[in-house]
């Protein structure tokens, strides 16, 4: 395609050798300062990833600086932070789902929610979408969907060290009278529960993991406007798609990632692309991450009356109930 009219950009080749195939896994021997390696974690696909325990900042930093450096010439390394591992790293829209007529029903409501939003031509306008442009709009709909709670195919990742320890340190809770409203719950030691229920305790739960996610950036066939379309996969950098009347993926440096798959109810399992685990005790998060409000549920969920993004969702909420599809609203 001729990028003087679609105003796309082709990637060029690394300076030095010629692209790798696939992820350079971390391998278990690699000696830091400040990490240790603990053990191989297996997913449900097969695939295995080893897990290092990091201890010290600078510890953190050089271990993900070195995965972005094996991983140069293959593409980025994000971050993902979670409260725990989960067998597989797929998106949210199959999270708990199986079979693929119950996966086929979720992919409906998401299409209906979608057709609903590129229908109503004020929301077009605001969201700065191009209904004459097939490519990217659906894309920066659905990744849009995907950053403020909605289920999709995507998968939230980050490019900073603090945002993905914010998200490994809060725990994610649901109302219980109420799937739509939420909050986020910050994770610290109970050291007198430890020592009450020492024999049958979680030790697990005293951690919080980062996952380093590499992805084919350096493949990329077209690069339009933050969204890079790869050979396997696409990830859209919200902070340059998207407007910042969308707040919060300003706000939490968002950038979403999908798996390209043949199958679209099934093969976006995103394991096969991990790099690294990183496994951290969550009191020691807690003194890296401090009381600062930049990283406060307030500080990376803007309430709707400074994100007027948000703002737009929460008052197509009951149309999307119809379809039995969520906006979470953050408590």
């Amino acid at each position: 395609r001729d990028s003087s009219v679609t105003g796309v950009q082709t990637c060029a080749l690394p300076i030095y050798g010629v692209f790798i195939v696939k992820p350079i896994v971390m391998a278990p021997a690699k000696s830091i300062l400040g990490t240790k390696y603990q053990y191989e974690y297996s997913f449900s696909c097969g695939i295995t990833a080893p897990v290092y325990e990091v201890s010290t900042i600078s510890g953190l930093s050089q271990i993900i600086g070195y995965a972005k450096f094996k991983n140069s010439q293959y593409g980025d390394v994000f971050y993902r932070g979670q409260c725990s591992l989960h067998p597989a790293l797929e998106p949210s829209i199959y999270r708990n789902i199986t079979t693929q007529r119950s996966r086929e029903k979720a992919n409906s409501r998401l299409n209906k929610v979608r057709d609903m939003l590129l229908g109503d031509p004020q929301f077009i306008k605001f969201a700065k979408l191009e209904m004459s442009d097939p490519i990217t709009t659906p894309v920066r709909l659905e990744c849009l969907l995907q950053h403020y709670g909605g289920g999709t195919h995507y998968i939230d990742v980050v490019d900073n060290h603090w945002t993905a320890l914010w998200f490994g340190q809060y725990k994610y809770i649901r109302h219980p009278k109420s799937p739509s409203i939420v909050r986020y719950e910050r994770r610290s030691i109970d050291y007198c529960n430890i020592i009450r229920n020492a024999t049958g305790y979680d030790f697990d739960s005293l951690y919080q993991y980062i996952i380093l996610l590499a992805a084919d950036t350096y493949k990329s066939v077209e690069y339009i406007d933050g969204i890079s379309f790869n050979t396997d996969s696409i990830v859209n950098d919200l902070r340059i798609s998207l407007p910042s009347t969308f707040l919060r993926p300003h706000s939490q440096h968002g950038i979403v990632i999908k798996r390209k798959s043949s199958d679209g109810n099934f093969d976006l399992d995103l394991a096969n692309n991990i790099v690294c685990i990183l496994k951290i005790r969550i009191d020691i998060v807690n003194e890296w991450l401090g009381e600062g409000e930049l990283l406060s549920v307030k500080g990376l969920f803007p309430d709707p009356i400074n994100d007027q993004g948000y703002k737009t969702l929460i008052d197509k909420s009951n149309l999307f109930a119809q379809e039995n599809y969520h906006i979470p609203y953050y408590m």
